[in-house]
């Protein structure tokens, strides 16, 4: 009989958790809040999340093969965190180490959150959407602009961890203007640029309300949606024109907005046609479907591989 997957996906409120079965079957949907060991009201030590999880897997009373997605730069080969979050005292430790006393453990992966989930939405489309894709770019809009890069259907890390972290990219490259992709693409830039257009909290703007008075045409959100879409088509032109995969996709909660996936998409085949590349244009540009899962889909995928 073939070990189930046990998936832990470690954000800044709680560890989200599914167990699967071989087959990718999701056998339990489960929620750990980390309240309760947070320090200073947010940051939470490692080894009190890595305790969390070990608990769990012992009630669990069954050996598995057990994969953890965690914020962060992740050196997934020898199981280590390299820079900070919400996650304390993270330097040195070795997860794989640390949790070696538990003898339910059969296997262990570890990878950074953003990149897992991204394995998942590439991987679940060519699994359950019986799709061929061989690599991808996949674009989380949210806080921030997360995602990953896949190669060869495998997750694209870099030397140091670094590919995927599209945030820290400089969205102008004027010499005097150092303003970082997550300025300029992100969500919650829109949700404040709206909200100091019409003079509201930021608390009383959501993406969401963004798009319903673009519909409206009301200049500010007409304003806000296009530039946002016009920098996002930029930057994904910008990674593409340098990685060339078979696709790209889009998550993030504003990603099941389907007017503003298709602004992308339209101002994304304009620069492709200005460049001369029309035919070069990717296979699929798509809307995320696995939302907050698509981490644990992550690291299913991965154990299932590896």
């Amino acid at each position: 009989m073939e070990e189930n997957i046990l998936t832990f996906d470690i954000g800044g409120m709680g560890i989200k958790i599914i167990k699967f079965n071989s087959k990718g079957q999701e056998l339990i949907v489960d929620y750990l809040h980390h309240n309760h060991l947070a320090l200073d009201k947010y940051f939470v030590k490692l080894t009190d999340l890595l305790d969390h999880i070990d608990e769990y897997i012992c009630k669990n009373h069954e050996k598995v093969k057990v994969g953890i997605c965690i914020p962060g730069i992740i050196d997934s080969q020898n199981f280590q965190v390299k820079s900070r979050s919400f996650i304390l005292d993270w330097k040195d430790l070795d997860i794989k180490q640390y949790l070696q006393k538990n003898k339910l453990i059969t296997n262990l992966v570890i990878e950074n959150d953003a990149k897992a989930a991204a394995y998942g939405e590439f991987s679940n489309n060519n699994f359950k959407l019986s799709r061929k894709l061989n690599s991808a770019i996949i674009i989380t809009i949210g806080s921030a602009i997360g995602g990953g890069i896949v190669i060869d259907e495998k997750i694209h890390s870099g030397i140091n961890g670094l590919a995927g972290e599209f945030s820290k990219m400089y969205a102008n490259l004027k010499w005097d203007d150092d303003a970082e992709a997550a300025g300029e693409c992100s969500t919650m830039q829109m949700r404040i640029k709206y909200a100091e257009a019409i003079g509201k909290p930021i608390e009383e703007v959501s993406g969401k309300t963004i798009m319903e008075q673009y519909l409206k045409k009301d200049k500010h959100a007409l304003k806000v949606v296009e530039n946002t879409t016009t920098a996002l088509a930029k930057m994904i032109f910008n990674i593409n024109i340098c990685i060339d995969t078979d696709a790209i996709l889009i998550g993030g909660g504003i990603s099941s907005d389907k007017i503003f996936v298709d602004l992308i998409k339209l101002k994304l085949a304009h620069y492709y046609e200005e460049q001369e590349l029309k035919d070069l244009y990717p296979k699929f540009i798509e809307s995320c479907t696995l939302e907050n899962k698509a981490g644990c889909y992550g690291m299913f995928y991965k154990l299932v591989s590896s």
